[in-house]
């Protein structure tokens, strides 16, 4: 919640949606701006503060969903991210929610040119359940943070199936 109130108050304190651009240094208060109109390294600077929802590198591990909204967890909604370039390389997720039903599952296509040592992903329940069970590929997968709602998935050179059971 907090990184989320963070990107949006940064983000809306330089957003002008008549002009659909970030202006530079919202000036002298939030309703003004400097008149430095198209400002890319901003906009680049909010594309990559959302990426940081959804992947971030840390060292040579991989992170996936670990700021992504409860709300986008809810029944029947799905996250996808296509040809998603990184630091080890191009990937791609899609986590499809039916907690309704007591899983939520990530079919993930890891990055294979440089493989991180770890690959971390989060799925956060939207009424906060803590993970019963973790099964990837079929298989019964013990490295996971039930609370946190994070699984541990270690090195992946291949397409993976990961279901969290609730």
């Amino acid at each position: 919640m907090h990184y989320l109130r963070g990107y949006f108050n940064a983000f809306t304190s330089a957003f002008y949606p008549d002009i659909c651009a970030l202006v530079e240094h919202a000036l002298p208060t939030l309703a003004d701006n400097n008149g430095v109109w198209f400002k890319p390294s901003d906009e680049a600077q909010s594309t990559y503060w959302l990426r940081l929802m959804l992947i971030y590198e840390n060292g040579n591990q991989l992170n996936l969903g670990m700021m992504a909204p409860r709300e986008w967890f809810e029944h029947g909604k799905v996250i996808e991210i296509h040809r998603a370039a990184t630091y080890f390389g191009e990937m791609g997720y899609e986590i499809r929610s039916e907690v309704d039903d007591g899983k939520i599952t990530m079919i993930l296509n890891p990055p294979t040119r440089n493989m991180p040592d770890n690959i971390n992903i989060r799925f956060r329940h939207p009424q906060e359940k803590p993970i019963k069970e973790v099964m990837i590929n079929g298989k019964k997968w013990d490295e996971f943070n039930n609370e946190k709602g994070i699984i541990r998935l270690g090195k992946l050179d291949s397409k993976a199936e990961i279901i969290a059971l609730y």
